[in-house]
């Protein structure tokens, strides 16, 4: 049975106008839709091609902009001004328009919004069956953006709980967890705890001077608060399972701050193609 249900779920805070535009699209499309991009045209990207459902004006786009936010722009402040909003089902809003800076250079907001790309989110159960780990040794996942990264790390998750593997999820944009109301909604199972929205090093920090787990999950590091933050998970006897952007080994390997972790802190490294398929996989 074809499931529209992520499709569904991500666009159920669109208004009503775009959302009609959305709905007449095949369902086959809304089925393999992997995200939807919102500015001058209205488009639905699937795992092979992209459909262009009609033109939108700029009055559509800002509409869109405070629906996502729900019509309390003030409130999504700090996740405006990082570029993104994390929607309920895990759904990942991307927003760019023109930065305002502050003194210092950094960005404080993002005004003339022109442009929203959604991501949609899906669970896919035993899609991580092919891969090789262990609650016992680091594992760190990379990819590409969309990817599915995120995807796989859940369903890995999800197999460690099936173990009584005592999990704490530092899910710092609301994803991997897709927590509404505190409440993960994704297939996990009772021995995990998902801390939704902390910075990474404080959440790591948090879960292992008060959760006692086995193994600490995380999204998209790169930072060097990151990597001082899974060292500290190493001291204190606890895996770590997490993610980072790159299209290969040898890309890792330019990543300054976290290639002095490769084949040290991490042994165990995937590199994943689009849609999820093992592209390489290293034991180090």
């Amino acid at each position: 049975m074809t499931d529209l249900k992520p499709f569904n779920s991500a666009i159920a805070v669109l208004p009503e106008k775009i959302k009609a535009y959305l709905f007449r699209a095949d369902e086959k499309v809304k089925a393999n839709a992997t995200e939807i991009f919102i500015s001058s045209n209205l488009v639905v990207f699937t795992t092979d091609k992209h459909i262009a459902l009609t033109n939108l004006s700029s009055s559509d786009i800002a509409e869109c902009f405070r629906a996502i936010c729900g019509y309390s722009v003030h409130s999504h402040a700090d996740d405006i001004k990082e570029g993104f909003i994390t929607l309920t089902g895990g759904h990942r809003a991307g927003i760019y328009g023109t930065a305002v800076l502050d003194e210092h250079k950094n960005i404080k907001s993002v005004r003339d919004i022109a442009g929203i790309s959604i991501r949609i989110a899906r669970e896919i159960v035993g899609c991580a069956d092919n891969l090789s780990f262990s609650s016992s040794r680091n594992l760190l996942v990379c990819g590409a953006p969309s990817s599915g990264k995120t995807t796989i790390v859940r369903d890995i998750v999800r197999k460690l709980t099936e173990s009584f593997c005592k999990v704490s999820v530092v899910d710092s944009r609301g994803e991997i967890g897709a927590s509404s109301g505190g409440i993960a909604q994704n297939t996990f199972g009772a021995t995990v705890s998902v801390l939704t929205g902390y910075c990474k090093s404080d959440g790591v920090d948090i879960a292992l001077r008060t959760l006692s787990p086995d193994v600490i999950v995380c999204d998209e590091i790169g930072s060097a608060a990151d990597m001082t933050a899974i060292q500290d998970c190493g001291r204190c006897g606890v895996s770590v399972i997490a993610t980072a952007h790159c299209g290969s080994f040898d890309d890792l390997l330019e990543r300054e701050n976290i290639a002095p972790l490769v084949g040290g802190v991490f042994k165990d490294i995937v590199v994943i193609e689009k849609y999820g398929r093992i592209k390489e996989q290293r034991c180090l």
